[in-house]
């Protein structure tokens, strides 16, 4: 074990775990608290034009700050022209569209970070409405409430 930790290879391995960022996430719908950072557009050539375009858009949500993409178009075709043999030269196509957004910390939060992120009036009166709904039992409300003025 000594040889490992003193060896080359550990503090580089070392250096690149602490060096890796989480990869921005890939949605199908975002956030109201998102705000979006940039559009972007990805052309590929080839089979794989597909993962292509997504890592396209995850290395750009990266250098732009992004941590969200939500992909708003996606087209494949082909397209044929003559080639010098006399035959017709075929090529797939992808053309992609993505939004990239920032979304707040507190989105991506657990539920007790974002429950602080409110005020206490403001937990008191969702949770409030949420029993008037009767969406929550008359237990589950004291229960709740009695948790938000604990937390004061």
């Amino acid at each position: 074990m000594k040889r490992v930790l003193n060896s080359p290879l550990f503090f580089i391995l070392a250096g690149l775990s602490m060096t890796v960022q989480a990869q921005p996430e890939f949605v199908e719908v975002v956030a109201d608290s998102c705000e979006m950072v940039i559009k972007a557009e990805c052309h590929a050539k080839g089979y794989s034009g597909t993962e292509e375009c997504r890592e396209q858009f995850a290395e750009e949500a990266e250098s732009e700050g992004a941590d969200t993409i939500l992909v708003t178009s996606q087209d494949q075709y082909k397209t044929r022209k003559p080639s010098l043999s006399g035959g017709m030269q075929v090529t797939d196509n992808t053309k992609m569209k993505a939004d990239l957004y920032r979304c707040n910390e507190v989105v991506a939060a657990s539920p007790e970070v974002k429950a602080q992120a409110l005020s206490v009036e403001e937990r008191l009166l969702r949770l409030n409405e949420l029993r008037n709904k009767e969406l929550i039992s008359d237990d589950e409300y004291r229960a709740g409430r009695e948790r938000i003025l604990n937390d004061l």
